[in-house]
């Protein structure tokens, strides 16, 4: 396949996700706006920004990198450098996710107290759930990514995006669950879309280059650089 046409596929795949996904999007924000009281909306704001805060134990900005020298090498036909660091970054997320569930988890109390919203805990906990789903996560993406599979790289949001519509219509507009509603259908649409990509997942693993080696690899420079 010419580059003309892959660059051809990825750029149509992605038009119509976003298309698709600006949809769905403005769908979730009319039940959010229509079913949830402005207070509602901002404490689960407030809680959401709580978590974006430990995420960045997750190290945002990283997958841009590993992406990128992961192609490098590849290009390259270095199949065991490939596979090094992929297997040693999803390693790294999901220890970083554990710990960031577990600090959120269990020290959810304490930081609505600090947050000066002891009410929030619950809420705190329910969404920090998120950290465990991370790994998986950025697992499909990047490789979605590297092997060119731009269906899955483009789709994956908007899968997200409609299971919590359909999460959305049902506890906030069905039975009316309010802040608890909607984070449910945040954590809930991530573990679902997680669950129908796993065989595209799979598919991706099994062409993924390279074997798993104990040979050096350059991800600890590459991590300490970031």
């Amino acid at each position: 396949m010419s580059i003309v046409q892959v660059v051809s596929r990825g750029v149509v795949w992605n038009w119509v996700a976003i298309t698709v996904s600006k949809v769905v999007v403005f769908a979730n924000l009319f039940i959010i706006l229509r079913y949830l009281t402005v207070y509602e909306y901002g404490f689960a704001e407030l809680v959401m920004s709580i978590v974006s805060v430990v995420g960045i134990v997750l190290l945002p900005g990283l997958s841009s990198a590993v992406i990128a020298d992961l192609a490098l090498e590849r290009g390259r036909g270095n199949s065991v450098q490939v596979s090094l660091l992929f297997h040693q970054y999803i390693a790294l997320l999901s220890v970083l996710g554990a710990l960031a569930w577990s600090v959120l988890f269990f020290g959810a109390e304490s930081i609505a107290d600090i947050a000066g919203t002891p009410y929030a805990a619950q809420f705190i906990q329910i969404v920090s759930f998120t950290f465990l789903i991370a790994p998986l996560r950025a697992m499909t993406q990047t490789l979605a990514t590297v092997m060119l599979r731009f269906f899955d790289q483009s789709f994956y949001s908007v899968a997200e995006e409609a299971f919590k519509l359909l999460l959305l219509s049902s506890f906030v507009v069905s039975f009316s669950m309010g802040i608890t509603g909607l984070l449910l259908a945040i954590v809930l649409s991530q573990i679902a879309t997680v669950v129908v990509f796993l065989p595209r997942t799979i598919s991706a693993y099994a062409t993924f280059p390279g074997t798993i080696s104990r040979e050096h690899s350059h991800f600890w420079q590459l991590l300490k650089a970031h």
